[in-house]
């Protein structure tokens, strides 16, 4: 990160996910409550799993894409969460003609109605999901995959949110874009949650 206060970034999704078990631990959660399992190398790379259970354990984790959606739109329909009004944009998005080039420290815009800094713009975020469009639905139907969100076969995952190196059609709360879990950018990091009681 440019300093200390901004988003982590180059971060591949398994990186995301180890960290995700070493902050339950750090924060003294039951590793029966850990979300996700090492592989059989004990390491976080192909082969490691989420657990079957996961969205209902204590431990943190990354938000599917469904949830990361619900939490940008705040309850809005839009295109945006502050609305359509493209020029308000730079009042909650760092995206390529405001960002100088650089992530920035949440804070720095306005939230959405949730209260959630920098869902549109700064840094992509992993989500927990494996990519499942056309093509996966093709080599599915072929037989060559089977449930890689259980299995950690390795398949492609979703992130969300755009980033500070994206223009506005990019930093859309509809948009998602996929790739291997082992890839890390310098405009793709993560944010965690933790399933609510």
């Amino acid at each position: 990160s440019p300093s200390d206060d901004c988003p982590i970034h180059f971060v591949s999704w398994y990186v995301a996910a180890e960290y995700c078990n070493w902050l339950s631990k750090q924060e003294g959660i039951a590793e029966d409550q850990w979300v996700y399992l090492p592989n059989d190398q004990s390491q976080f790379a192909d082969g490691m799993k989420i657990k079957k259970d996961a969205h209902s354990l204590a431990g943190y984790r990354l938000p599917t894409s469904a949830e990361w959606e619900y939490a940008c739109r705040a309850g809005t329909r839009t295109s945006y969460a502050f609305g359509e009004p493209i020029a308000l944009i730079d009042r909650y998005a760092y995206y390529v003609y405001n960002a100088q080039g650089r992530a920035h420290p949440p804070g720095g815009l306005l939230p959405n109605e949730f209260g959630l800094f920098n869902m549109h713009g700064n840094v992509w975020e992993w989500c927990e999901d494996v990519f499942r469009g056309d093509a996966y639905k093709y080599f599915k139907k072929q037989g060559i995959v089977k449930n890689p969100i259980y299995d950690g076969s390795g398949s492609d995952r979703v992130y969300r949110g755009g980033s500070w190196s994206y223009d506005a059609g990019d930093v859309r709360v509809a948009n998602r874009d996929w790739v291997s879990p082992v890839f890390a950018d310098f405009v793709l990091g993560f944010r965690l949650l933790m399933t609510a009681d």
